[in-house]
């Protein structure tokens, strides 16, 4: 089992059991992953908003022999972009 720190971007997540879900994301190093975010469905969850689409993220991921189970752990929010899944436009301020 490998322990592997990368940078991503959150493009979709699945409902996966009660408390699970399934993370798509995109990464320079590694590519797409699909990877399960264990108990991010509770309602005391430690993820928060990290697995969000579109949200820019700094992840601790595990791998074992066959790299679809990957187990993802501690995501760190570096920027968010929901605002583009909402169909919004963003306008930059000129203040």
């Amino acid at each position: 089992m490998a322990l592997l720190d990368s940078e991503a971007l959150i493009l979709r997540s699945y409902n996966l059991a009660e408390a699970d879900k399934i993370i798509v994301s995109l990464s320079r190093s590694a590519g797409l992953i699909r990877g399960v975010a264990k108990g991010s469905r509770k309602l005391r969850n430690r993820f928060g908003a990290s697995l969000e689409p579109f949200t820019l993220v700094k992840r601790t991921r595990y791998e074992k022999e066959n790299p679809e189970s990957t187990t993802i752990r501690q995501p760190e929010i570096f920027k968010s972009y929901f605002k583009l899944s909402t169909g919004e436009t963003i306008v930059p301020s000129l203040a």
